[in-house]
Formats: structure tokens, C-alpha cells, sequence
């Protein structure tokens, strides 16, 4: 038996993909790994699909590469030339990002009915407490837990990324 969606998934041919800071890097650091992405996807958008189609080149051909750098994110959305060519573009960028120890990537296709957030067939888990420690331990638990258990997640923090060392408000009382 075949099932069928209301909902398509993602729409549009049109990449999103973010990468995420540990807690301890600084913009220079973020700048520096932002200009290695630029330089390496750049390239591309002289490329033909046929290029990629003859495995002439590890990226589709794309028709453009928007890169924005944060002090604890850098985003890229982009989009392949030829519609066909947004999954394999999708695992490029994932792949490249997988290059950053410590850093976490995220690779969405776009959507105008799910808002670029993962898609009709997103699973999200709220982990919540009274001590940040054990919602980390939590978290990461669960993060392996699902890459044993899906073929190729694109996993999300949300918010992207947290440190013990922030600063936590407290009233005195006495």
C-alpha cells in the first residue's frame, strides 16, 4: 500500500543550510570558516548540471550561494540549477559541513508551507527541567539515539546552542 501526503515535501528547489557554534567561538573564527565555505561552494555557480550529471564534480552547478556569518551561526541558502539536482546538493552541503568537529549543520529544503523547518515529516522533541546539566546530557542522548534510528537525519537545536557559562538572573532575598 502506497501512502499518500497532504502536504508535499518542500516544495521549492532551494537549499537552507545552517552551521552552528559550540559555545567558546568568536566571529574571526566564524569569518574564517564562513570565507572556506564561500570559496568552496563559489565555484560552482560557473558549473553546467550536465557537469554533475557526468560526476565530473562533487556539487550540483548552482545558481547562486547567499552566505550570512554570526558570531554562533553561519547560513547558506542556495539553489541548484537544475530542480532535479536539491538532494544531492542538500547531502553536498551536509557533507562539507560534517568537515567542522564540533560544529552542528542543519540542511533544510525550502518551504513555504513548513517555514523551512524540516518538513512535513519533522519529529520535535521538547527536553525540559530544573538542571541545565541533565537537559544536556538529555539532548545528546537524544541526538545519538536518532542517527541510530533514522536513515540520515538533518538534526536542529532550537535555540541553536547554549552555555553553561551564560549568565543566570537571581534575586536575592534577605
Amino acid at each position: 500500500m502506497r501512502s499518500r501526503e497532504y502536504l508535499t515535501e518542500g516544495e521549492e528547489p532551494k537549499a537552507f543550510a545552517s552551521l552552528t557554534s559550540p559555545p567558546g567561538y568568536n566571529l574571526e573564527t566564524m569569518i574564517r570558516i564562513g570565507k572556506e565555505l564561500q570559496d568552496y561552494f563559489l565555484p560552482y555557480t560557473r558549473h553546467q548540471p550536465e557537469q554533475f550529471d557526468a560526476g565530473e564534480t562533487a556539487v550540483p552547478a548552482l545558481k547562486y550561494v547567499n552566505i550570512s556569518i554570526e558570531a554562533q551561526r553561519i547560513r547558506i541558502i542556495t539553489q541548484p540549477k537544475d530542480p532535479a539536482h536539491i538532494k544531492p546538493l542538500m547531502q553536498a552541503l551536509q557533507n562539507k559541513y560534517r568537515e567542522y568537529p564540533g560544529m552542528r549543520g542543519f540542511v533544510t529544503r525550502g518551504s513555504i508551507i513548513t517555514s523551512n523547518s524540516g518538513g512535513t515529516r519533522s519529529v520535535n522533541l521538547d527536553i525540559s527541567g530544573p538542571n541545565l546539566s541533565d537537559i544536556y546530557d538529555a539532548a545528546l542522548a537524544a541526538y545519538r539515539r536518532a542517527e541510530e534510528v533514522f536513515d540520515a537525519p538533518r538534526l536542529r537545536a532550537d535555540p541553536s546552542t547554549l552555555s553553561l557559562s551564560q549568565p543566570l538572573p537571581q534575586t536575592s532575598t534577605g
